[in-house]
């Protein structure tokens, strides 16, 4: 019986279902961009995405995922930060250029959500968060024609989802996205003490109204 078929044995055996073969991966990239600048950009990477033949290979599930040493899951991360670049690139319109991407990165299931349940699908969140120069206009993903693995990026501007959705095949180009206006720092600290002011409002009323109680007994 080779590694393969022992695997499936063992997983059908464990959770009582059929381990069938699994859709090919893709790399959703999630952006956010604000008016105050700040930028923050998620890169989802399956690990099957290093293999040959991704299409042929099974999910890493949770169970497998905790039986990996620090340094089998250091080389994976190693291995996501060296592979991004290799299929995409963050394009900019900016006079000044933006910084190269700097990650940190987690273990989660897709879309970003915790690794609970022992059947759960294991992927790697690339996550870079900088602060865009103010002659920053533009964000695009330009993707390399490298592999056969396909691109999906999902945009927001100030918290709110971009409904245009595209799926990018290697050597495609993303629609050019148009970042938020920047904010002047009278605006940012607006913002920023609005709910301070609430809070602080709110806080005063309490003790008001307890006060009045207190000398209406």
């Amino acid at each position: 019986m080779n590694f393969r078929l022992t695997v499936i044995v063992i997983i059908t055996l464990v959770f009582g279902t059929v381990v069938m073969a699994h859709p090919i991966p893709d790399i959703p990239v999630r952006a956010f961009f604000y008016g105050s600048g700040k930028a923050r950009i998620e890169v989802e990477i399956d690990p099957r995405c290093f293999l040959e033949d991704p299409n042929e290979e099974l999910y890493m599930l949770y169970w497998y995922f905790q039986r990996c040493d620090e340094a089998e899951k250091q080389k994976m991360i190693d291995d996501a930060i060296a592979f991004v670049p290799t299929r995409l690139k963050f394009a900019f319109e900016s006079s000044q250029g933006v910084r190269k991407p700097k990650y940190e990165v987690d273990f989660t299931t897709h879309d970003g959500r915790p690794l609970e349940k022992l059947d759960d699908p294991v992927v790697m969140r690339l996550v870079w968060e900088t602060v865009l120069p103010k002659t920053a206009k533009t964000y695009q993903i330009q993707t390399k024609k490298v592999g056969i693995l396909s691109v999906i990026p999902l945009n927001h501007v100030n918290n709110e989802a971009v409904e245009k959705v595209q799926v990018l095949f290697p050597g495609e180009d993303s629609y050019v996205l148009d970042l938020p206006e920047r904010l002047s720092e009278e605006e940012i600290r607006s913002i920023m003490t609005k709910p301070l002011i609430f809070g602080v409002g709110l806080l005063i009323a309490f003790i008001f109204l307890r006060t009045f109680r207190r000398f209406s007994k």
